[in-house]
């Protein structure tokens, strides 16, 4: 049995990352390898506000996640058969991505694959901003990998930038694995879920008029709330349960996105203009989702037409990974 390695954000301190990670894993052991997370070493900083009631939210919400933390099979070897290098933002200069660990230095194996890096809003600049950077890019994307994926169109120019190689885009892995199986009773009643990491006073007013007028309260997640019905700390799991049984998600984050698409929720999405948010509403779709007027908001989503285009992207991404390893 192959054994790979995952190397990836699994240990930031969002729902996102860490469901990413796990996706994979249970991909890949779902075709019959042995999946693991490469102990990066990375230590991510801790979410510190100012707010002190805002500060124990988040401490909180660091000791769930981390209990979460024991369903990836964390590994600290060296040598694997094949490593996946992705996803998440692992290829954003500017973050954490600027570790060689993630541009597939330090670790062996025979096959290294990007599979749906991200590398944020990075273009041309980073070049001239961050010349060693850059060139660590360069080298990495013409040397260190046997096939080369993004997640986004906008990775793929970055890519291109340093590489005239064939890039194939493919899905967040979160949309490979089934997580019905944490699917389980509601116990909240009526109500929409906000997924954001802070939202401005005008957005909260408008969201505020919606629960009003359709009756349900507000769950306010992914960060510290002081305005919504309910601001629980939910490990990632208890937040798919959540998601799946809300009547509408407001979110302005890419993985607000995600899973608002595979819990099959009617979605709107606020106060972002991120590249990988808009990329992946233009590949299914789903471009009148965002709000730009809370008086005008767009009907119920079609998930018949939306799981059209899912079915032919999946198909793509999970022949990327299962040929390339």
């Amino acid at each position: 049995m192959k054994k790979i390695g995952i190397v990836t954000y699994h240990k930031a301190w969002n729902n996102g990352a860490f469901l990413q990670a796990l996706a994979m894993q249970m991909f890949l052991e779902t075709h019959g390898f042995e999946a693991y997370i490469v102990n990066t070493g990375i230590r991510y900083k801790s979410v510190v506000m100012a707010d002190t009631a805002a500060n124990e939210w988040w401490r909180e919400y660091e000791k769930v996640l981390a209990d979460c933390h024991r369903l990836l099979h964390e590994s600290s070897e060296k040598k694997y058969d094949a490593i996946i290098y992705g996803s998440d933002e692992i290829w954003n200069l500017r973050s954490y991505g600027a570790n060689p660990i993630f541009w597939g230095y330090r670790l062996n194996s025979p096959r290294k694959i990007a599979y749906a890096p991200c590398s944020g809003e990075l273009g041309m600049k980073i070049c001239f901003k961050s010349p060693c950077k850059a060139l660590m890019a360069a080298w990495a994307l013409n040397n260190n990998y046997q096939a080369i994926s993004a997640r986004d169109d906008r990775t793929k120019k970055f890519i291109k930038i340093f590489s005239s190689r064939e890039v194939t885009e493919c899905l967040d892995p979160t949309f490979l694995a089934d997580f019905t199986p944490y699917k389980s009773g509601n116990t909240r009643g009526n109500y929409i879920v906000v997924y954001s990491y802070g939202l401005n006073a005008e957005t909260i007013k408008g969201i505020r008029e919606f629960a009003a007028a359709h009756d349900c309260k507000i769950v306010y997640t992914g960060s510290y709330s002081d305005w919504a019905d309910e601001n629980p700390v939910l490990d990632p799991m208890e937040w798919l349960n959540v998601m799946f049984h809300a009547r509408y998600v407001f979110t302005s984050t890419f993985h607000g996105c995600v899973f608002s698409v595979i819990c099959r929720r009617s979605f709107f999405v606020v106060e972002t203009n991120s590249s990988k948010v808009n990329d992946l509403l233009m590949r299914l779709q789903l471009t009148d989702r965002k709000v730009r007027d809370f008086n005008s908001l767009p009907p119920e989503v079609d998930y018949t037409v939306v799981q059209q285009h899912l079915g032919k992207q999946r198909q793509v991404s999970e022949d990327y990974i299962l040929s390339n390893i």
